[in-house]
C-alpha cells in the first residue's frame, strides 16, 4: 500500500509534465511571390524602321577621273537613259587614239607577215627556199595575227572606257543621295550617288537577337507611319539577315509594302507590328521572371504556393528575354508563383508569403 501511494504521485507528475510540453513550431521560409496572369503569346512585336526602296543601288564610275558635269540634284526623278554624271574624257580619248594607232600598226604588220608567208610558201613548193625559212615565215604570220587580236582587244577596252565616262540611269527612279560634286576626282568603283528604282517600297527594321526566333519570312506585318496618322498598310517580312550586326547585335530585316500609296515617301519613319504565328492564335501564356524557373534535370518547373505550402509544378517554357521567360503550359490564371528563394524550397515546405510586384 505504501509503495502504491508513492508510485501514483510520481506517475501523475510525469503525465502533467508531458502534457505541458508543446510541439516545436514549424519553421516557415519567407518567399517573394507574384500572381500569375495569362495573356497573348510573344508573337506580336513592334519595331521601328524607315521607308526604303526595294531596289536601291550605290552607283559609281567604272573608270577613274575628274567629275566634269553633274546633271542631277538630290531628289530628282529620272528616266532610263538619263545621264547623271560625267567624267572629263580627255585622258580616255587619248587612250582610245593610242589604242587605235596600235591597232592600225598591228593590221599592217599582220598583212606584211601574211604576204611574206604566202610568197615563201609558193617558193617552198618548188624547193626554192628551205623548210626552215618556210617555218620561220609561218611562225611570223601566226605571231602577227595574235598581236592583231591583242591590239583589237585593247582598242575595244579603250572605247568602252570612254563610254564609262558617263554615268547613265538604267531604269526609272529617284536620286536619294549625292556624295560628290563637279571637280572632284574619284576612283573606279567609288560610290558617287544612291539610286532608288521606282516600284515597290520596303521598311528596313532591326530585330533584337532575343526576338529573332519568333520572326519568319512571309510573316504578316502592319505598318504605320509617324507622318501619316491613320494610315496602316499591310505588308510582310521579305527577308531576314542570317547574321547579326557585329556592333548592334541585331538582325536586319526588310518588310515589303506591295500596295504603298504615293504619299508614302522614302525615309519616312515607320512602326512595324508583326502578327503572331497562326499556331499561337487563341493561345494564352504567362510571362514570369527568369528567377522563378527551377530546373531539375531536363524538366523546367516553378514553385507555387498552395495552402501555405510550396508545390513544384512542371511547366513548358517558350522564349527567353533578358529578365523574363514565356511559360506556354503548366500555369493557370491566379496561381501564386514564387519568384525569389526557389532554391531553398522542397516539396511541402511551409512558406510565408512576402508578395512583390
Amino acid at each position: 500500500m505504501m509503495l502504491k501511494s508513492l508510485i501514483c504521485p510520481a506517475v501523475l507528475i510525469l503525465l502533467l509534465a508531458c502534457q505541458s510540453e508543446s510541439p516545436p513550431p514549424v519553421e516557415k521560409v519567407v518567399v517573394k511571390t507574384v500572381t500569375v496572369t495569362l495573356g497573348d503569346p510573344a508573337g506580336s512585336n513592334v519595331f521601328s524602321g524607315s521607308v526604303r526602296g526595294r531596289y536601291e543601288s550605290r552607283l559609281g564610275f567604272q573608270v577613274a577621273g575628274k567629275i566634269s558635269v553633274r546633271h542631277v540634284n538630290l531628289g530628282d526623278r529620272v528616266e532610263p537613259g538619263k545621264v547623271l554624271l560625267e567624267i572629263d574624257p580627255k585622258d580616255l580619248e587619248e587612250n582610245l587614239r593610242m589604242a587605235s594607232a596600235g591597232l592600225e600598226a598591228a593590221k599592217t604588220r599582220a598583212n606584211q607577215a601574211k604576204n611574206d608567208f604566202e610568197r615563201h610558201a609558193a617558193l617552198y613548193q618548188y624547193a626554192a627556199v628551205s623548210k626552215a625559212a618556210y617555218e620561220q615565215y609561218k611562225t611570223a604570220r601566226e605571231a602577227a595575227g595574235e598581236a592583231l587580236r591583242q591590239a583589237q582587244a585593247q582598242y575595244n577596252q579603250s572605247r568602252n572606257a570612254l563610254g564609262y565616262s558617263r554615268l547613265i540611269a538604267d531604269a526609272r527612279g529617284i536620286i536619294s543621295s549625292l556624295e560628290v560634286e563637279a571637280g572632284q576626282v574619284v576612283a573606279a568603283g567609288q560610290p558617287v550617288l544612291t539610286f532608288v528604282k521606282s516600284g515597290e517600297l520596303e521598311v528596313a527594321i532591326s530585330i533584337p537577337e532575343h526576338r529573332i526566333s519568333a520572326m519568319r519570312p512571309r510573316q504578316a506585318a502592319a505598318v504605320k507611319f509617324w507622318a501619316l496618322p491613320g494610315l496602316t498598310l499591310q505588308g510582310f517580312i521579305r527577308e531576314i539577315s542570317p547574321v547579326a550586326d557585329a556592333a548592334t547585335r541585331t538582325y536586319s530585316a526588310r518588310v515589303s509594302l506591295p500596295f504603298a500609296p504615293p504619299e508614302v515617301q522614302l525615309g519616312m519613319t515607320a512602326s512595324v507590328e508583326t502578327a503572331p504565328a497562326a499556331s499561337s492564335a487563341g493561345r494564352k501564356v504567362a510571362f514570369v521572371p527568369v528567377t522563378a524557373i527551377f530546373q531539375t534535370g531536363g524538366q523546367a518547373g516553378v514553385w507555387l504556393v498552395r495552402d501555405g505550402q510550396a508545390r513544384l509544378v512542371p511547366v513548358s517554357v517558350g522564349e527567353f528575354s533578358e529578365n523574363r521567360v514565356e511559360v506556354t503550359a503548366g500555369l493557370a490564371e491566379g496561381d501564386v508563383l514564387v519568384v525569389a528563394g526557389v532554391h531553398k524550397l522542397h516539396e511541402g515546405q511551409a512558406v510565408r508569403v512576402n508578395t512583390g510586384k
